[in-house]
């Protein structure tokens, strides 16, 4: 789980060797996708100056950088949007018979929510909010608009073109291999799903979370219907399913946060089967 939540910290186990805490977890982790797109842009420059052409911005080197961001951009967008949740404990009663309450970060209570390393932690996420969650969506949005003619022409998922020609769009694929041509902007919004249901929810408070990530889901399920986005019919059908799978996993924790018996769980669970099993026709 800690590589999916790409949790570096945990994963190699860094708090046996130094010090940790929350503030560290999200330097590293933040930095790494920012440290894959600078190490990229060094190496293409290199090769231009060697090879006295162009910079350009494809390659190996890109290719891998737009793959991780593809595949954890949601996850460490997470671990962003978890900087700004604070906790509240209460601490006894003040002199004058007042409840004293304290605020801890919900994603680590060693933190306290008024100390000067939550204040690190408030600009770190601030600054990174702006270059991961909002700037690398619209990075990608901007480099798939500008070669929105090749991407449409291209005659293979991959990004090929005529008799196997390169269209130097190989660095993209990720982006929109699955997506048909006409349908480049897809990949764009299937990144803000996955970004809004795992880390922009997390901005609202606690009681309307589930409500909002209803209509995110819902939103997006119709969009899917709508568009046909896929390159293969039949995988629209199954991100179709796929999609209601969410709103009903959704509408069920709803219906379970209100407190509802152990008969009407039983009820409501047998309701869904069968929901689930009527999208599959």
């Amino acid at each position: 789980m800690n590589v999916i939540s790409f949790d570096l910290v945990n994963v190699l186990h860094l708090d046996c060797h130094v010090p940790t805490g929350f503030f560290i977890k999200l330097v590293v982790s933040t930095m790494v996708p920012i440290a894959l797109l600078l190490s990229a842009l060094i190496i293409q420059t290199v090769r231009a100056n060697v090879s006295n052409t162009d910079i350009q911005i494809e390659g190996t080197p890109f290719f891998v950088a737009f793959k991780f961001l593809y595949f954890f951009l949601p996850s460490i967008s997470m671990m962003i949007t978890s900087s700004f949740e604070c906790t509240y404990f209460d601490a006894g009663l003040d002199e004058a018979g007042l409840d004293i309450q304290v605020s801890y970060l919900t994603a680590d209570v060693n933190v306290s929510c008024t100390s000067p390393e939550y204040t690190s932690v408030m600009l770190v996420a601030v600054l990174m909010m702006l270059i991961l969650p909002i700037g690398c969506p619209l990075m990608m949005f901007i480099n798939l608009f500008t070669k929105r003619a090749r991407i449409e022409g291209r005659q293979t998922r991959q990004g090929k073109g005529q008799e196997d020609s390169d269209l130097h769009i190989g660095h993209l694929a990720v982006w929109f291999a699955t997506f048909d041509p006409i349908h480049w902007r897809y990949a764009i919004y299937d990144m803000l799903r996955r970004i809004f249901l795992s880390a922009v929810i997390m901005i609202f408070p606690e009681q309307v979370q589930l409500q909002v990530a209803l209509l995110i889901a819902v939103f997006f399920a119709v969009v899917l219907r709508e568009l046909g986005p896929y390159f293969d019919g039949s995988c629209d059908k199954l991100a179709y399913m796929c999609s209601w799978q969410i709103v009903l996993a959704i509408a069920s924790l709803a219906f379970m946060d209100q407190g509802i018996s152990e008969e009407n769980q039983a009820y409501m669970s047998a309701t869904l089967i069968v929901t689930s099993l009527l999208i599959l026709f």
